[in-house]
Order: structure tokens, then sequence, then C-alpha cells
């Protein structure tokens, strides 16, 4: 942020504002700290020979935004079968798994962007001395004066730029495999402790029975 003097022409004064004859000696311009400006203030004010000046007061600021963007992503999708029979013997079980066409579902990822705003505060000598005391302060909250009219900066965005940084929500989730539920079974599975005793499968007999033919 600077400190800007408008002045209708005139130069700052220099320290030694007035020479020999009551002439005004103008010098170059010069940075002061808030309260060495409000000297040169006072300093104007008090000669008849100075025409009042304004203060301009430069703002700049930086702040951050996160832009979302939406992405989508494919969902596998698959159906499985299994197959076992049994007759006087096993067959072969069979087991296939088939994919289908994937789902799709939306997720959000958000860019950081960072934006460059400068704005203005332009105010008399006399709102300087009463109100400023940090131009952080002036630049961020403004004043409002005596006659209670009040005085922002009015920021205009001059400059954007990316950030690198990212955060996602979902977007990078791994997709991590099925596994088969505990106590669901396959066809020609029994669950555990199924068969009763002496209890005949398919495909088994009795002790002693002859095969007909």
């Amino acid at each position: 942020m600077k400190l800007a003097v408008v002045t209708s022409g005139l130069l700052l004064l220099s320290m030694n504002a007035f020479a020999t004859g009551g002439q005004v000696q103008l010098g170059d311009d010069q940075t002061y700290s808030i309260d060495g400006m409000k000297e040169r203030c006072r300093l104007f004010q008090s000669s008849a020979q100075l025409k009042p000046f304004s203060i301009r007061i430069e703002c700049a600021k930086t702040e951050n935004r996160w832009e979302p963007i939406t992405q989508k992503r494919p969902l596998p999708m698959w159906v499985e079968y299994n197959a076992a029979g049994m007759g006087k013997g096993h067959i072969v079980a069979e087991k296939v798994k088939e994919n289908l066409a994937a789902q799709e579902y939306e997720c959000t990822s958000y860019q950081e962007k960072t934006l460059l705003f400068k704005g203005y505060v332009e105010l008399s000598c006399n709102d300087f001395i009463d109100h400023v005391s940090s131009l952080k302060e002036l630049c961020s909250q403004g004043f409002v004066s005596k006659d209670g009219a009040e005085s922002k900066v009015d920021w205009t965005q001059v400059g954007e730029a990316e950030t690198g940084s990212q955060f996602t929500s979902g977007c990078q989730s791994q997709i991590t495999g099925q596994n088969q539920q505990p106590g669901v079974t396959n066809p020609g599975q029994q669950e555990p402790g199924q068969q009763q005793p002496g209890q005949q499968q398919p495909g088994q007999q009795q002790p002693g029975q002859a095969e007909s033919n």
C-alpha cells in the first residue's frame, strides 16, 4: 500500500517551506509516516499561500477462492453366476462372472485460486488526520466521517492465478474388491453343521443298496 498525495499540480512542500521574502519553496516528493503526513497536512492548512490537497491511498489485497470442478467417474458393474449339479455323482461346478456396463457417478474436486484486487481511497487532510491510524485498517474497514458519510475501498479484481492446491471429495477413492459375506453359500455347498447324522446326500447310496440300471 502506498501513501500518495494529490496536490493539484504542486509538489510536496519541503521541510524548509518558507524562504526569504515569504516565498514558498517546494521540494521533491518524499516518503512520510502517517504521523509525518498529518503534520504536512497541518502545515499546508496553516499557510494561506498553499492550496489544500487530498490524499489518495492505494490498497491491494490477495484472496483465495475454491472453485468446484465436477467430474464423472465409472463404477464397475458385474454379475456372477454359480452352478453345480448332482446326480449319481457330482457335475463339475461352473462359476462365471460377467462385466456389465459401468454406472457413472459424479464427484466434486476443488481447485484453489489466488485473486488479486486493487482499490483506492481518496480523502481530505481533515479526514486523514481524524480517522487514519493504520493504512491496513483504512483499506480493510474504511472510515465514517463526522457527517456520517462512509468511505470504503471500491475493490477491482486485477489478477488471478492457480496455486496448485486441490481438495478432493471422493474423486480419488479406490474401488476395493467385493468379498463374499460370511454365511453365504454357493450352489452345491451346505451350511456348516447343516447335514444331520445319517442323512443321505444326492448321488449317494445307502450302505448295502444295489445300484439299479
